[in-house]
């Protein structure tokens, strides 16, 4: 099963979910966004670790790809100077491409890291829309309840963690997922995961 697909069979459920939350405009590509996530969100653990090891392999190219062809316009004054690029920008640029590329060399691939990059285009995407910190939170946690992701919209206890209070262990609910999901829209608007967001969402998408 594919993107196209999955979107076609559940864009009734898509439509309704985002319009219960108000917001019709661009819905269009929004529903694209939200159905290219919660397909993601569908498969099975071991898949999404399979396409981010393909994801890892092709945003380390194409990182690397980029390193070489910016090194190249730097190395070339005139060309920089026909192209009115600014030295020290282009420089800033090479600095920030060599450190990410660095981290996705170290990278390793987890299911919940991939979901991050997902969900990171979606929380921009809320965010041009002009939705509030919380509100974004609101609408990821009700996408994760309504769509079954791992253990969101239940209560349960984590047998492992805190006992001190309770012998069944800590309360896992509402409030600890959607800080959870807050930790995500944090590590979502940070400049790591840029590069593997721009790669998930071009057209070489290898999930598509």
């Amino acid at each position: 099963e594919n993107v196209s697909s999955w979107c076609a069979e559940n864009e009734g459920k898509i439509r309704s979910f985002i319009l219960a939350h108000e917001l019709e405009q661009d819905i269009s590509f929004l529903e694209r966004v939200v159905g290219r996530v919660t397909f993601y969100l569908d498969i099975g653990e071991e898949e999404r670790i399979d396409i981010e090891r393909n994801m890892r392999s092709y945003s380390i190219e194409l990182a690397e790809t980029w390193v070489e062809k910016t090194y190249s316009i730097f190395e070339d004054e005139k060309l920089m100077e026909f192209l009115g690029i600014n030295q020290e920008f282009l420089k800033q640029q090479i600095y920030d491409l060599e450190n990410e590329l660095a981290y996705l060399k170290k990278s390793r691939s987890k299911g919940m890291k991939l979901t991050l990059v997902y969900v990171s285009y979606l929380f921009y995407e809320l965010e041009r829309l002009g939705l509030s910190h919380n509100e974004q939170i609101q609408f990821v946690y009700d996408l994760f309840d309504a769509f079954n992701f791992e253990d969101y919209g239940l209560e349960r206890y984590d047998e492992e963690k805190d006992k001190r209070w309770d012998k069944r262990g800590a309360l896992i609910g509402e409030k600890e997922q959607k800080a959870r999901i807050s930790r995500m829209r944090e590590t979502a608007m940070s400049e790591k995961t840029g590069m593997l967001v721009a790669a998930v969402w071009s057209s070489k998408n290898p999930s598509s």
